[in-house]
């Protein structure tokens, strides 16, 4: 469904000068227009979309970890199913990456810490609220914004059909915990409610 012929230029201003936190400040001040802001572009650019493309890979690994951990065969069904949605997001960005930007960041620090604390938790729950509520909505919260503000095509296009999937990743993770949450013992809720505090 994509248009990879498309040209994109990483260096223009693909999303509002405005929105880059040095906009303003006297670094933004004294950055050469011609030169500098180009590149700079670029490498928020590059920054913002690794570090998406490094979220689906971590929900790639917390799904697959989902599919052996969920207690009800429809749920492993779900979660099988988003496998593969994770999979095509991986690569999407992947690609985007490598073919428009020529550049790649490597992970968050904090996105680092946070996949790790969910992927290492052996409950299946954990993995639940980790990645399909805070992760995903997360995400879907980002999406959307890169989807709202730029002004290129290509990942507008990108943005937009990933959005689908994640609505629906995000309300498999409510429906899932809902009725656990209300049942569940209160030092173990609070567990939950600590990881989600901190994590936020």
């Amino acid at each position: 469904y994509l248009d990879w012929d498309a040209k994109v230029d990483p260096e223009a201003e693909n999303t509002p000068d405005q929105l880059n936190p040095l906009f303003g400040t006297k670094v933004w001040d004294k950055l050469d227009k011609k030169r500098g802001l180009p590149n700079l572009r670029r490498h928020m650019g590059s920054y913002v979309i690794s570090n998406f493309l490094h979220g689906e890979q971590g929900a790639l690994l917390a799904t697959s970890q989902i599919v052996n951990a969920a207690p009800t065969p429809d749920a492993k069904f779900y979660a099988a199913a988003q496998v593969f949605d994770e999979a095509r997001h991986v690569e999407v960005y992947d690609r985007y990456l490598r073919e428009k930007y020529e550049l790649i960041y490597p992970i968050s620090p904090y996105l680092k810490t946070l996949l790790d604390t969910i992927l290492t938790d052996s409950r299946w729950d954990f993995k639940y609220l980790g990645m399909q509520i805070m992760v995903e909505g997360v995400a879907l919260g980002a999406f959307g914004f890169v989807h709202q503000t730029s002004t290129e095509p290509l990942i507008k296009q990108i943005t937009h059909m990933i959005m689908q999937d994640e609505s629906r990743h995000v309300a498999f993770g409510v429906l899932s915990l809902k009725d656990v949450y209300i049942e569940m013992a209160p030092n173990e809720l609070r567990d939950r409610e600590d990881f989600i505090i901190e994590s936020s």
